[in-house]
């Protein structure tokens, strides 16, 4: 949750903003489910979003951004577009996993995730194929 993430990252990048990068349906799932994010008040106090607008459009995401406010939610927030349709964080897990090279994840990227950890822990995977 937000209030187990977030003290840990302003300690280490204090006096820096916080911006984590989601998929536009993670945002159309929480516009549409607050009630499964637990803590998001922290989110939105403490950090901007970056959206990745994939399959919704922006249009309907900022009207449910904006009725979140009713909540007391006030998201700050930018929107990223990309090329890249197919690309979602369930297949990058799934590639660092097997191990195998993710048609949509530059080889760079691939190895920085599993040299830092990210989309779970892979220790014993060095490499990409």
């Amino acid at each position: 949750t937000p209030r187990q993430t977030l003290p840990p990252l302003i300690a280490r990048f204090k006096g820096h903003k916080i911006v984590f990068l989601f998929g536009d349906d993670v945002i159309k799932h929480m516009v549409d489910n607050l009630a499964d994010w637990p803590n998001v008040e922290d989110l939105a106090n403490n950090a901007s979003l970056m959206i990745a607008a994939r399959h919704h459009q922006q249009d309907e995401l900022v009207l449910g951004l904006k009725n979140l406010k009713q909540f007391g939610l006030n998201f700050d927030y930018a929107f990223a577009e990309t090329d890249v349709r197919t690309i979602n964080s369930s297949s990058i897990r799934s590639s660092l996993k097997s191990k195998q090279k993710s048609i949509d994840l530059p080889p760079e990227v691939a190895e920085y995730a599993l040299k830092n950890g990210l989309y779970g822990n892979y220790a014993s995977t060095t490499s990409i194929k």
